[in-house]
């Protein structure tokens, strides 16, 4: 496991064949247009806190791990 200020990496507990990876963007509406525009497919889920928009999943995993967008 790994964590910095911008990327975790979490190989057990949660989404993902082998784990998963976060990654931490400042506006994370823009990153989801950004996705959507490249074909990136992402999941329904939706993770909100106190109302925000706080994470949201790809829909395919990589190299067996779930990849979700984290706005911190």
């Amino acid at each position: 496991d790994f964590s910095s200020d911008r990327i975790e990496i979490k190989k057990a507990g949660g989404k993902g064949t082998h784990g998963h990876l976060a990654i931490s963007t400042n506006r994370i509406e823009c990153a989801i247009g950004e996705m959507e525009r490249r074909g990136i497919a992402l999941t329904d889920e939706r993770v909100y806190k106190n109302g925000r928009l706080i994470a949201v999943w790809l829909r395919d995993e990589v190299g067996g791990f779930a990849i979700h967008l984290l706005e911190k």
